[in-house]
């Protein structure tokens, strides 16, 4: 089992109670009214018709199939789940890794602070252990918020391009290990 440990958060395994908060992180807007931070890849890992079961299987069996997945975020201030983050394989042709993440905010904090603290938690695991030189993300087109997420843990913007999960137009960002490592976070 692995876990992770940032200053507010433990990013960890998924557990069968985790169910009806992760129904919370779908992007339904009558699901839920709480300010959400996303990307456009949250879409696709959370599976908006998927019933929450599958979901958590599916996320189980990407970390034993892969050694790599969506970690489950637990706030340390209050215990509850309050997001999602990791990495994903991209369809081919790609098949690259890309960064996933959906949070939301808690009382103490707010969920763009919540998803660059888990993204640099995820990225230094990522390139720690695994042989990855570069990793991506799409965000959605004026997602201000999920831009500067990623462009606050380093990354770059590449161009623009389509989602192959979703078909949205999304702006495509890049790390590589080089840039990483020169920022010696």
């Amino acid at each position: 089992m692995i876990c992770l440990a940032t200053p507010r958060l433990l990013l960890r395994t998924w557990r069968v109670e985790d169910g009806p908060d992760l129904l919370r992180l779908v992007p339904d807007g009558a699901q839920t009214d709480e300010p959400l931070l996303f990307n456009s890849n949250a879409f696709s890992v959370l599976g908006v018709d998927e019933p929450t079961a599958s979901a958590l299987e599916r996320f189980e069996g990407s970390w034993a199939a892969d050694g790599f997945g969506i970690f489950a975020l637990e706030s340390f201030d209050s215990g509850s789940l309050i997001g999602l983050a990791g990495v994903q394989a991209r369809p081919a042709p790609d098949a690259a890794l890309d960064l996933v993440w959906r949070t939301r905010s808690t009382d103490d904090h707010d969920a763009d602070t919540l998803a660059i603290e888990a993204l640099t938690a995820v990225i230094d695991w990522t390139f720690g252990l695994h042989d990855i030189t570069t990793l991506g993300a799409d965000v959605l087109l004026g997602d201000l918020a999920a831009a500067n997420a990623v462009e606050s843990v380093g990354m770059s913007l590449q161009g623009r391009t389509l989602d192959p999960s979703t078909g949205a137009w999304v702006d495509r960002y890049e790390l590589t290990l080089g840039t990483w490592n020169a920022d010696l976070r």
